[in-house]
């Protein structure tokens, strides 16, 4: 491999094996490498919903207490190689094309063997793996799972902190189809002796968190009950709670990332920070937390890309996000009207996710994100009428195209939101930022 095109062509052409539960061609590839990961401190973070958000807030104030930190993040939030990150730049193409040379030998040789060949997400993890261990040296890795977390590629690491940032219905052909049993696999990252964060409390996923936690004898610090969230406080211009830990109470934090599902992810990145202060050494100064969670950046999530008119990115991909979305938004932004597009995985409950958006909208423009696994635009539209039977729908396949629609129907007083599925987002956003460069001229 010469440059970075190939070496991602090359990572791109393992897709069609899918998905392979298990970490068994992880394993063997680590122990042919001399096990690279043993010499990185993780945090490890699983959850339905929030898990980037918690990267971006401990990454923020990580950095801006002088550590360097290393981010694994899946899918990436701009580009394809955006999920690997130091200090928050992605990989470098030298370090890239070596480390992916070296991998696709071990892949070739894994491919002969009964675990067959790896997956396009077990070659990304390795990726990550040997870059922060042999290129960049981070002083910790914030580590996010792909899929569930007891099967997931990256439950190869023995992290600081586990994070568990709450449980709700999605993959359930994958992980379950009670919240018991997908809390199950979230918790799977729960190693013994590691302490547990999770803003989960209570309820059926409540309760098989705390059991795997006592069985691997693993603390526990649970949103509600060891550390609390106060004084909350979201509007048009600002965002703040008080966070109450066993360790000290910090008051009136301003948040940079949006929504009232915010909270809960500040919430949960701070106990596992004060975790990381208290018990593993990190000088964290209340002045740099303070600062990172003001600076924390998640693109995708609640992103405004644009003022007038506001034009707002939200990867929300299941009911329990969109429906925590549609919330904040009135709550966060004044506009006349709201003009959606949008594009939803087949696999994902749309009729759910749905339900919680169509009621704010006044247009929508439905497209296909540039994934196989994307909803046909004319289903979509089905779903939306039944909802609402005279909602004004355009039908757009091009997702290039149905930007340009979208903004010629939104006027400087609205609101265009663009949600659905970090797939559409990644399809779009380069075309979006002509067009508004171009024909809207505001661009934040």
């Amino acid at each position: 491999m010469k440059n970075r095109q190939e070496a991602v062509d090359w990572i791109k052409s393992l897709r069609p094996f899918g998905y392979k539960p298990g970490t068994d061609r992880m394993v063997r590839m680590l122990e042919r490498l001399n096990h690279p990961e043993r010499q990185l401190k993780f945090v490890h973070i699983a959850g339905t919903n929030g898990k980037g958000s918690n990267v971006a807030f401990l990454a923020s104030i990580f950095r801006e207490n002088g550590y360097d930190v290393g981010t694994y993040i899946s899918p990436g939030n701009t580009t394809y190689l955006s999920r690997i990150a130091y200090n928050g730049e992605e990989i470098q193409e030298g370090a890239l094309v070596e480390i992916a040379t070296t991998l696709k030998e071990l892949a070739d040789e894994l491919a002969l063997t009964e675990e067959g060949a790896p997956t396009e997400f077990e070659i990304l993890t390795m990726i990550a793996i040997l870059y922060f261990a042999r290129y960049t040296y981070p002083d910790l890795v914030i580590w996010e799972t792909g899929l569930g977390g007891l099967h997931d590629s990256t439950n190869v690491v023995y992290p600081l902190i586990s994070l568990i940032t709450n449980v709700a219905f999605d993959h359930m052909h994958i992980l379950g189809n009670t919240l018991g049993e997908i809390a199950f696999q979230k918790a799977g990252i729960i190693k013994p002796g590691v302490p547990v964060v999770t803003g989960v409390n209570g309820g059926e996923a409540g309760r098989v968190i705390e059991e795997q936690a006592k069985e691997k004898r693993a603390s526990i610090y649970r949103l509600g009950e060891e550390f609390r969230i106060l004084d909350p406080v979201m509007n048009h211009e600002r965002q703040t709670f008080t966070f109450q830990s066993p360790f000290r109470e910090l008051k009136g934090l301003d948040l940079g990332l949006k929504g009232e599902h915010q909270f809960a992810n500040a919430a949960t990145a701070l106990m596992a920070a004060e975790l990381l202060r208290t018990y593993f050494a990190f000088h964290l100064e209340e002045e740099g937390i303070r600062k990172g969670l003001v600076k924390a950046a998640n693109p995708g999530r609640m992103e405004v890309v644009n003022r007038h008119p506001l034009i707002l990115l939200d990867g929300a991909h299941n009911p329990h996000g969109m429906r925590a979305v549609a919330h904040s938004i009135p709550a966060l932004y004044s506009y006349r009207k709201m003009i959606l597009l949008l594009s939803i995985m087949q696999d994902k409950l749309a009729d759910e996710m749905l339900q919680a958006l169509i009621p704010l909208a006044h247009t929508v423009v439905v497209t296909r994100a540039r994934n196989k696994r994307a909803l046909d635009p004319e289903q979509l539209a089905e779903k939306i009428r039944n909802i609402n039977p005279r909602m004004p729908i355009y039908i757009v396949e091009e997702p290039t195209e149905a930007v340009k629609s979208a903004l010629h129907l939104t006027e400087k007083e609205d609101l265009l939101f663009i949600t659905g599925s970090l797939y559409l987002l990644e399809s779009i956003r380069d075309e979006l930022e002509r067009e508004i460069a171009m024909k809207v001229g505001d661009i934040d």
